[in-house]
């Protein structure tokens, strides 16, 4: 995990502190810019999913899908 923490707090994205408790941990937190930006990409990269995975469905297609999704998660509480 070192390296991709490391890449992420270059960027900015998230800070890391040595945990209080135990020296050995280390916290790994949001910094204000990590927290912006997900609002920011968050709807370019739906966009995009969309293209690749359901674009390139029919409206039958579509519905199969539909049904599928509705069936495996009838009975999932997320959260």
């Amino acid at each position: 995990m070192t390296g991709p923490v490391d890449s992420l707090v270059e960027a900015g994205l998230v800070s890391r502190a040595e945990a209080e408790a135990d020296g050995r941990e280390v916290v790994v937190a949001l910094t204000d810019l990590g927290v912006s930006r997900p609002k920011e990409t968050a709807p370019i990269h739906i966009r995009r999913v969309a293209q690749l995975f359901v674009g390139p469905l029919d409206g039958q297609e579509l519905a199969v899908v539909e049904g599928a999704m509705k069936k495996v998660t009838r009975n999932c509480t997320f959260g």
